[in-house]
């Protein structure tokens, strides 16, 4: 019985007890070769972010410490085929699984971008993964034994330090205000180069409500650019300061300024 060697492993563990494993591609829980039985037993107790995907369908099997990077998705994914537990990055993540399982070898790699969608938006996640293949009874590689970290913090907290930085440098050697102006646009410019948003690269910007009129906002940049030379730089939404005298928006215009005419109207 399956109680005879699957004990322990927190809710995980008692969820896959409880499962009729019969009713997926895995059969029932008592048939398991060895080699599964093993993979689970070293994974449930582990404190490592750990996700097991088994067979010619890459059966999900995960532990509790893996439950965040499902998210919502938890606990309804356990025991599904991998194109249906993680079908939104499925392109990218099969052909990985299945080089490790036709050569193999080990895959690994540090920061891997992951599109995700664990809470139901899109995310942009970074992990750290190490892929091993796991050999069944027959000498053939029977499954993937996937240990995680996820690292998104550590890299988007680096990124907005690094622009932070940057952008605290635009007055060394500036002559006056204009040259603050302009090196602030450079920076924000290599900024959206250097940083964009692999979600906005993807194409999955939300568009806006039907009937919506589209907005005409300058870019950042470009309004720092162009307002550089009458000295304005836009200190919120709507509200423009100038170096002598404010310029407030009027109901037609943001800007009474060169960069808001004809752009803004």
């Amino acid at each position: 019985m399956a109680a005879d060697w699957l004990v322990g492993g927190g809710e995980l563990g008692a969820l896959i007890r409880a499962k009729d494993w019969a009713a997926t591609p895995l059969g029932p829980i008592d048939a398991w070769p060895q080699s599964l039985r093993s993979c689970v037993s070293h994974l449930l107790p582990s404190r490592a972010q750990i996700v097991l995907f088994w067979g010619p369908d890459f059966v999900t099997v995960y532990n509790d410490a893996y439950r965040p990077v499902f998210g919502g998705k938890h606990p309804r994914v356990l025991g599904l085929p991998g194109r249906e537990s993680w079908s939104e990055l499925w392109d990218m993540l099969q052909p990985l699984l299945a080089g490790v399982v036709n050569t193999g070898d080990a895959f690994w790699a540090t920061d891997l971008l992951f599109i995700i969608e664990r809470h139901g938006y899109t995310e942009e996640t970074y992990f750290d993964v190490s892929y091993d293949p796991v050999r069944d009874e027959t000498g053939q590689v029977g499954g993937v034994f996937c240990i995680v970290s996820e690292t998104t913090g550590r890299v988007i907290g680096e990124r907005r330090l690094a622009a932070l930085r940057d952008l605290g440098r635009v007055a060394n050697g500036a002559a006056g205000a204009g040259d603050i102006f302009r090196n602030t646009a450079a920076m924000l410019r290599i900024a959206a180069t250097t940083f964009r948003s692999p979600l906005s690269i993807a194409g999955t910007r939300r568009r806006p409500p039907r009937g919506s009129k589209p907005s005409r906002e300058l870019p950042l940049a470009t309004t720092v650019r162009r307002c550089a030379s009458t000295r304005r730089i836009a200190t919120s939404r709507g509200h423009w300061a100038a170096t002598r005298r404010s310029c407030w928006p009027s109901r037609r215009r943001m800007c009474s300024c060169r960069a808001g005419r004809g752009r803004n109207r």
